[in-house]
């Protein structure tokens, strides 16, 4: 299914895909909360989820994990790709995301912002069928309320869908399929969009047995 949110979000980073590659800001996020992701896993399998030009994914490359990143912009990926080969990446929306394979972790930072409540579930959801059972879940989220569609900047003629989340509502979203294991809270200065508390959570899955 495809959903218009989520088709502009993939025409708005394919346009910007280029500037992206040349900032550092688009994916910044302080390695003190990658390195607590990295040390909490049980293996080596590691996915980055919404990786854009996939800086994160190459720190946890160079940090000995064996890194995937998915990301719905091709234009993203195709960045990405360029920039190493230590890590595979593939063009994907995590709304479908059916991976065969299981992660020790999963890595979604600036990703569940792009999705209204009802996606952010089925997201979770499938970070939670992606996971090993002892897999861990690192998220970041703007806390807040509202969402819409914001532009990038005045004489950029794109927009971006964001959401902004409270603790309940991305509890309520993960549906008692994660254990939060720590919770940080950032405040945000450097984008405008983004001003305000960011919040991280480390999340333990929670396996169910299948009743025979």
């Amino acid at each position: 299914m495809r959903y218009f949110n989520i088709e502009n979000n993939r025409i708005t980073y394919n346009s910007i895909a280029g500037d992206c590659s040349r900032s550092v800001l688009l994916r910044q996020m302080p390695k003190f909360f990658i390195d607590n992701f990295l040390a909490s896993l049980q293996g080596k399998d590691v996915l980055d989820a919404c990786c854009g030009i996939g800086q994160i994914s190459q720190y946890m490359a160079k940090a000995g994990f064996n890194v995937e990143g998915v990301d719905i912009a091709e234009k993203m990926i195709l960045l990405a790709s360029q920039s190493t080969r230590k890590c595979k990446f593939q063009t994907l929306d995590v709304l479908n995301l059916a991976s065969v394979k299981k992660y020790d972790g999963i890595l979604a930072h600036d990703c569940l912002f792009h999705f209204s409540a009802k996606q952010c579930k089925i997201v979770l959801e499938n970070f939670h069928k992606a996971l090993k059972d002892s897999g861990k879940l690192l998220i970041s989220f703007p806390e807040g309320f509202g969402e819409g569609f914001q532009p990038l900047a005045p004489e950029v003629p794109y927009r971006l869908y964001i959401k902004r989340y409270t603790m309940k509502e991305i509890e309520e979203c993960m549906n008692g399929l994660f254990q939060i294991n720590s919770i940080w809270a950032l405040n945000e200065m450097a984008d405008e969009k983004f001003v305000g508390k960011k919040i991280f959570l480390l999340l333990n899955k929670i396996s169910f047995k299948e009743e025979v």
